[in-house]
């Protein structure tokens, strides 16, 4: 009844639909909804399908953040999106989850369901009714699609050297489509999540909650041990990276092969933009740099520089 009566209904997941690709990509098709995920969500439904609007926040979209704004209905499943409290008050929200605990915690939802999500979507997509594609729907896919395209100009673009978007496309262009990519902490999180084609069957890890610099390189060497048989990427920023650089000779030693991509900037780059926002100081973020390829070979690895 609430999707009946919503104009501006959006689909939000979480962790919790990982098994339930083929029902959220079903449900959002079939009832006009534009699909949110939280970040560590992301690719679960394919960021190449139109109706995937991407992440809301640091580590969002422009589109995503607009889409949510304008929601008259938000129906959360699998997630305890912990940014839900500062959404406009006069969204309608439905939430669904397994954990009784996490039902109504982060917003004062007005319908709560306890269940699975798999399941809670199966049921929905056999007794809900159809709906045709909204005024809603066209105009955030719009939205997306020229989010989309003024990335690949950023990335496109070679005025100054080498940019970061760059990589980051030249990468999803480059993987293969069961890759598995390890995300390091910092301004590297935001450019890879709005811009890997995470496609539903490539995984992604990131230190969802603890926000842990170094984490990309032992995360890559973790990914390849645990799926011998795919291509594994790493992308760091070189802060993080310079923190746990000495786990390579590990990576060499046993011989694993993994991708590790080292973004350089010579600062501590996403805490630099919180600093430039509450107007505070730079200071303590500027890093030295380094030749990191060169450190990689001498490790005993192969190294190479672009720029």
């Amino acid at each position: 009844e609430s999707l009946d009566k919503a104009e501006r209904a959006v689909l939000w997941i979480g962790q919790g639909t990982r098994n339930a690709a083929a029902e959220v990509t079903a449900v959002s098709e079939k009832f006009s909804l534009p699909v949110l995920s939280t970040a560590p969500a992301a690719g679960i439904m394919s960021a190449r399908h139109p109706n995937y609007m991407g992440c809301r926040g640091r580590l969002g979209t422009k589109p995503a953040f607009e889409t949510s704004q304008m929601a008259d209905l938000i129906i959360f499943v699998g997630t305890n999106y912990p940014f839900a409290r500062f959404l406009p008050k006069n969204i309608k929200l439905i939430q669904i989850n397994n954990d009784v605990a996490d039902l109504g915690k982060q917003y004062d939802a007005n319908i709560t369901i306890l269940a699975d999500a798999k399941s809670f979507l199966a049921a929905l997509l056999e007794k809900g009714k159809e709906k045709q594609e909204t005024a809603f729907l066209k105009a955030s896919c719009l939205n997306k699609q020229n989010w989309d395209k003024w990335l690949d100009k950023l990335a496109d673009d070679d005025s100054d050297g080498l940019l970061a978007e760059s990589v980051i496309k030249g990468i999803g262009a480059t993987a293969a489509d069961d890759a598995v990519f390890a995300l390091d902490v910092g301004n590297n999180t935001e450019w890879a999540i709005r811009q890997l084609p995470l496609n539903g069957k490539q995984k992604m890890t990131m230190s969802s909650w603890y926000g842990t610099m170094g984490y990309g390189l032992p995360a890559g060497l973790a990914a390849k041990l645990s799926f011998p048989e795919r291509q594994v990427w790493a992308v760091s920023g070189d802060g993080g990276y310079a923190m746990v650089m000495q786990d390579l000779l590990t990576e060499v030693k046993y011989k694993i092969p993994v991708i590790n991509v080292v973004l350089e900037n010579k600062s501590l780059g996403f805490i630099q933009h919180e600093k430039i926002v509450a107007g505070q100081a730079l200071y303590g973020i500027d890093l030295l740099g380094a030749e990191w390829a060169a450190i990689a070979e001498n490790m005993g690895a192969i190294g190479l520089r672009a720029a």
